[in-house]
């Protein structure tokens, strides 16, 4: 596996944290604890999903999310798409286990800017 190719997969699992945390609800996972948890809930969700579906579905459990809105499925199919298409799921589990604390640490960097811009 290339270096660049590792990049673009963690970029993708970045893309998905940023985008799927969107979906917690703040009034059932305190602010506080969402970065952590974030993080353990990438951990667990690769190393125990054979599928995309089950690693989206473990990562909701994990995070407690009942429910996505459109704008954010939209978001998680783009990033499938690119996973499957690319052959990247092994290998994307295998970096979204192993990183899990530098790709939760990014996504809260892209939540942050993506507020920043709306909020411009």
């Amino acid at each position: 596996m290339s270096g660049n190719q590792d990049l673009a997969i963690t970029d993708a699992a970045v893309a998905f944290t940023a985008a799927i945390m969107g979906a917690v609800d703040k009034d059932v996972v305190k602010p506080l604890d969402w970065w952590p948890r974030c993080r353990a809930a990438l951990e667990a969700s690769a190393s125990a999903s054979e599928t995309w579906p089950q690693f989206v579905s473990r990562f909701g459990q994990k995070m407690q999310i009942t429910a996505i809105r459109e704008s954010i499925t939209e978001e998680l199919r783009v990033i499938e798409q690119q996973i499957i298409e690319n052959g990247w799921w092994s290998r994307f589990r295998l970096l979204a286990q192993r990183d899990a604390l530098y790709i939760a640490s990014m996504a809260q960097v892209v939540r942050k800017e993506r507020r920043t811009k709306k909020e411009a």
